[in-house]
């Protein structure tokens, strides 16, 4: 299996920030990408503080991607998409770059 995200276990009140927010996400629950095949789309520079509780996870890059998959592609988001269900911005990201990556053949 090759992965290319995994969850980022903290906790909703852990102060993570995004510096490239393009839609005013606030932190809920995001994935991290960890797999350098990946195609980043956005890179939403997440930027954790010092004392925040899983150093490992300081360095992580919270983006959507797009990966080959087998004979298909994974887009993932990244972030709790959920909840921009009716961000302007979002709908339009997800209208003008995840669905033409989605369809587009490799």
């Amino acid at each position: 299996m090759h992965k290319g995200s995994n969850y980022l276990v903290n906790d909703i009140q852990d102060k993570v920030y995004f510096s490239n927010n393009p839609f005013n996400y606030t932190h809920f629950e995001e994935n991290y990408l960890n797999n350098p095949k990946a195609t980043i789309l956005l890179n939403y520079g997440a930027r954790f503080p010092e004392e925040y509780p899983n150093e490992s996870h300081r360095n992580s890059i919270i983006a959507t991607y797009e990966m080959n998959y087998g004979k298909g592609k994974v887009i993932m988001i990244g972030i709790y998409s959920q909840l921009l269900g009716d961000n302007k911005v979002y709908l339009k990201f997800f209208d003008n770059t995840i669905l033409p990556h989605a369809f587009a053949t490799r």
